[in-house]
């Protein structure tokens, strides 16, 4: 009795299934090709708003074989310098606070209490565990900040003061014949002297005195 029974259930168990497949596949009979129609059909312009097939940023795209950026990299530098975002950003870097770490700061304290309570957090217990002693040298580095040298030039007219007077003073000079130096240029006799004071010759007169009477003017 109880095989009969599993025979008579099988029946409508396989006509059930038989029936949702045959739905299942008329139903993609029907659906068959609206997908790639979609696709085929589909129009940008209706379904995305502000679409442009044809954007300024196009033409930083030569293809799968260009070499280069086409000017990305430029473009990227000015409008990061001349730009309002880029600006902003650069702004806010440089006024951001400094980052002060301090010996007092949580993250610090729970590491150096970790360490100070290693014995009672792992114990000289399990088979991998002994004691064992360490020596180690620590370094650390010290930065210091300072502002940047700054030079500032100043300037100021200076102006004399008090009672002054321009002079002229004139010297009448005479040179004698010993302190002339004589020598010969060709046919031409030259001499020199030395002054006796600074200044501008206003006038000079010379005296020549010959053996020859007739050479005497």
């Amino acid at each position: 009795m109880a095989a009969g029974v599993v025979l008579l259930l099988a029946g409508p168990v396989l006509a059930d299934s038989n029936s949702d497949y045959r739905a299942g596949s008329d139903f993609a009979h029907q659906i068959q090709g609206q997908g790639t129609g979609s696709i085929q059909n589909f129009n940008p312009q209706d379904s995305i708003p502000g679409y442009n097939a044809n954007p300024d940023e196009t033409k930083y795209y030569g293809g799968v074989t260009a070499g280069g950026d086409s000017g990305l990299k430029n473009d990227g530098t000015t409008q990061w310098a001349t730009g309002e975002t880029g600006k902003t950003i650069t702004e806010s870097f440089m006024n951001k606070p400094k980052d002060i770490l301090s010996p007092d700061a949580p993250f610090i304290e729970t590491g150096r209490d970790v360490i100070n309570r290693a014995d009672s957090i792992v114990g000289n217990t399990g088979q991998q565990c002994s004691a064992q002693e360490i020596n180690r040298s620590e370094f650390t580095n010290y930065t210091c900040e300072r502002d940047t040298t700054v030079e500032e030039y100043c300037s100021r007219t200076a102006t004399i003061t008090g009672d002054w007077k321009y002079t002229d003073e004139y010297r009448e000079v005479t040179i004698s014949h010993s302190q002339f130096r004589f020598g010969r240029d060709g046919k031409k006799l030259v001499f020199s002297f030395t002054a006796p004071v600074s200044g501008t010759v206003e006038n000079a007169e010379l005296t020549v005195y010959a053996a020859f009477y007739f050479l005497n003017s």
